[in-house]
C-alpha cells in the first residue's frame, strides 16, 4: 500500500492481520534493505507455539524499495524528517500508539523515534543498532567515509557496477560468513532492486555520521526498550551493553548462531523476543 505523507510516497504492507486489541507493531529495514526482509520472520513467528501476534507492518524507509520522494529535498531523506515521517504514517494507518522495530539502520532510527516520540511509541525494539557516535571527531570521520561510499554508488550508477559493489559490501568482517547463508541469495537479489544513486542519498543524510549522539535521550525513554545483538556480532555487542548500561530499564537480548544480520541469521529467535517484548 502506498501513503503520502508530506514529502513522501511511503510504501508499506501489512504482513499480518489480527483483530485483537494489541497495538500494532513496525518493523523498519536496513541500510539496502525492504520490507521484504522481515516476511520469513513473521512467517516463522505465525508458527511458534500460543504466538498471538499483533497487526504487523512493515515499512520501506526513503531510498530505499518502493518508497520515493515527491520532490528530491536532501534533508527529507535525514533522520530528523524520516523519524517524522513515519510517525505520521503510522497516525494515518492506525491512530495511537504503536510498538516499532528496527535492524541495523532502521534500528537506530527507531532509536530516534523512541527519544523524541515516546508518546507515540511506548516499546522499541533495537536490533543491531548504534545510538550514534558521542564525539565530533568520530561524527567527521564517519560523514567523510559515507561520503566516499556514496560516491562509490554514484558510479555503479553511471558503469552499471553496482553488483560489484554489493559483492564488496557483504565481504566486511560484519558480515562474515554471511554470503554461506541459504538465503543470501534471494537477500541480495532484493538488494539489487535498489537505485544505487537514492542509496547515496540515504548514506549522506542518514548515515552513522549524520545522526545525532542518542544516549541522553534514551536514558528518559518512558517506555519499554529491549536491545538485541547476535551472538557472533562483537561490534554490536559491545555498543549494545553499554546501552544498556546507560539505560537501566533496557533490556538487552543475546540472539544465538547470528552474526550482525539478525533477521535473517536467526528470524525466529528474534520473533520469540518481540512476543516477549508485546506482551
Amino acid at each position: 500500500m502506498k501513503i503520502s505523507v508530506g514529502n513522501y510516497q511511503f510504501y508499506g504492507t501489512q504482513l499480518h492481520r489480527t483483530p485483537t486489541k494489541k497495538m500494532p507493531l513496525l518493523l523498519l529495514h536496513g541500510f539496502m534493505g525492504c520490507c521484504e526482509d522481515w516476511g520469513a520472520m513473521v512467517e516463522g513467528w505465525k508458527g511458534l507455539p500460543g504466538a498471538h501476534l499483533p497487526a504487523v507492518y512493515a515499512l520501506d524507509l526513503p531510498a530505499h524499495g518502493d518508497t520515493r520522494l515527491f520532490e528530491d529535498c536532501p534533508a527529507d531523506y535525514g533522520m530528523a524528517a524520516t523519524a517524522q515521517g513515519v510517525k505520521q504514517w503510522t497516525q494515518k494507518v492506525q491512530p495511537g500508539p504503536w510498538a516499532i522495530a528496527g535492524y541495523s539502520m532502521g534500528g537506530r532510527l527507531a532509536l530516534y523515534i523512541a527519544a523524541n516520540f515516546a508518546e507515540y511509541f511506548p516499546v522499541t525494539v533495537a536490533i543491531a543498532a548504534s545510538p550514534g557516535l558521542a564525539s565530533k571527531k568520530d561524527r567527521q570521520a564517519r560523514q567523510t567515509l559515507d561520503s566516499q561510499r556514496a560516491h562509490t554508488l554514484e558510479q555503479c550508477a553511471e558503469d552499471g557496477t553496482f553488483g560489484d559493489f554489493l559483492a564488496r559490501w557483504y565481504q566486511m568482517p560484519l558480515f562474515s560468513n554471511l554470503a554461506k547463508h541459504p538465503s543470501f541469495g534471494t537477500m541480495l537479489r532484493r538488494r539489487r532492486r535498489n537505485n544505487p544513486n537514492l542509496l547515496a542519498s540515504s548514506l549522506r543524510h542518514l548515515g552513522l555520521g549524520q545522526q545525532p549522539f542518542l544516549l541522553p535521550g534514551l536514558a528518559n525513554y518512558s517506555g519499554t526498550l529491549h536491545l538485541a545483538v547476535g551472538d557472533r556480532d562483537s561490534k554490536f555487542m559491545a555498543i549494545n551493553q553499554a546501552i544498556a548500561h546507560h539505560c537501566p530499564g533496557a533490556q538487552l537480548t543475546v540472539i544465538p548462531n547470528s552474526g550482525h544480520t539478525v533477521p535473517l541469521e536467526n528470524p525466529i529467535a528474534l520473533a520469540r523476543l518481540l512476543t516477549k517484548a508485546l506482551i
